[in-house]
């Protein structure tokens, strides 16, 4: 998968992570406040070892990162793996 690509995908799901917190405001009021987010597809494997990767090497980096995973369904349902 080229990194365009990756981008593109990424972008999104962030969208679509973006409109799930605005729909449920209570999922933001309990999460961490600090570390970088890392969003996994219900269905995207190929993304999703991609993403891990990225997550490797933040966490190598010493970032705090954190993993959510989009549920299968519509509407998009999110949660902290």
């Amino acid at each position: 998968m080229s990194k365009t690509n990756i981008i593109e995908k990424n972008i999104a799901l962030t969208q679509k992570f973006t409109h799930f917190l605005i729909q449920n405001p209570e999922f933001s009021t309990n999460t961490p406040k600090s570390g970088k987010y890392v969003i996994f597809s219900a269905e995207d494997e190929e993304l999703n070892k991609e993403n891990q990767i990225i997550v490797e090497e933040m966490e190598k980096s010493g970032s705090k990162v954190l993993k959510v995973k989009e549920e299968k369904g519509s509407p998009a349902i999110f949660h902290f793996i």
